[in-house]
């Protein structure tokens, strides 16, 4: 999952799913 973010922490889809991970964390 934090791969995810890693990946292109610019991009806002990717942002967006990071946020939803941290929330369902």
């Amino acid at each position: 999952m934090t791969q995810v973010h890693l990946s292109s922490p610019n991009d806002p889809k990717t942002k967006r799913v990071t946020v939803d991970i941290e929330d369902s964390a």
